[in-house]
């Protein structure tokens, strides 16, 4: 529903073109975007393997601090 709406396709093309501009060891690079034939937005992320932060958090009872300051810097 969203692609259907022009101003929100230019604002993730926007976003898009930004962020893949972006090149750091913390930042998941952006390695392709644009629109397929059938009007539908897209993003090619590079694969990062390993465990997601959602995943941590929903298997570990609490997080230390030392860990906590490493994850934000």
């Amino acid at each position: 529903e969203y692609a259907c709406q022009p101003s929100l396709v230019e604002r993730f093309r926007r976003e898009a073109r930004a962020i893949s501009q972006v090149h750091h060891d913390n930042i998941v690079s952006v390695i392709d975007f644009g629109v397929t034939k059938q009007g539908l937005v897209y993003l090619v992320m590079e694969l990062v393997e390993g465990r997601s932060l959602c995943d941590a958090i929903d298997h570990e009872a609490r997080f230390g601090a030392a860990w906590v300051a490493r994850i934000a810097r």
